[in-house]
């Protein structure tokens, strides 16, 4: 399986951005020093379905997504390039990146 190499997507890193106005709080932006003009997505804080806690950990994994799909696009540069003389990516590499990326996801 051959892996699309172009991004189509806003390149990353997003973060949370709390912003207090309007009918929002929880945003996902590429920049915190100009939310607007920066926002990927807003998490709606006027659903009933969920609270403060759990519209927070939707914004953080939205947010860590970019970092998500580049450990995994780490991960397959490792496994194709597993037992090859002078692959590039080592486990301990792929390890790193999908800690980073749990640890952005759960907030830590």
């Amino acid at each position: 399986m051959k892996t699309e190499n172009a991004v189509k997507h806003t390149p990353g890193p997003w973060k949370v951005i709390e912003n207090g106005r309007g009918n929002y709080q929880h945003g996902i932006g590429t920049d915190n020093r100009a939310p607007i003009q920066a926002m990927i997505a807003y998490v709606d804080v006027a659903s009933k379905l969920t609270d403060k806690n759990s519209r927070m950990a939707n914004a953080r994994l939205i947010a860590a997504a970019p970092d998500l799909l580049a450990a995994a696009d780490l991960f397959v540069q490792f496994r194709d390039g597993l037992g090859k003389v002078g692959s590039k990516v080592s486990i301990a590499d792929v390890g790193v990146a999908m800690q980073r990326a749990i640890a952005k996801a759960k907030g830590e």
